[in-house]
């Protein structure tokens, strides 16, 4: 079926039958997308963002707190040093 006789058939559909389409081709693509290997350049840019990611500075805070929220107030419980070198000053 040529893509403009598709886009005829798609215009004839309501908008609950479009928005049900739109899932299935998602569902389709997922299906998919595992089967064809990415292009080198998608793969450096995948690693870009990693890389981005694993460099943040929010991202290598040394510690992890524990806390709640309650009546709009944080109520912190604790608070642990993950450096591998506690000595050191962050």
């Amino acid at each position: 079926m040529g893509q403009e006789k598709i886009r005829r058939e798609i215009d004839k559909l309501n908008f609950s039958e479009k928005l049900l389409l739109v899932g299935d081709i998602w569902d389709s693509i997922a299906q998919d997308a595992g089967q064809e290997p990415l292009p080198e350049w998608q793969k450096k840019e995948l690693n870009k963002r990693y890389s981005d990611f694993r460099g943040c500075p929010i991202r290598r805070f040394p510690f992890s707190i524990f806390y709640t929220i309650e009546d709009f107030e944080i109520i912190i419980h604790s608070v642990f040093d993950n450096r591998q070198d506690p000595d050191k000053r962050p």
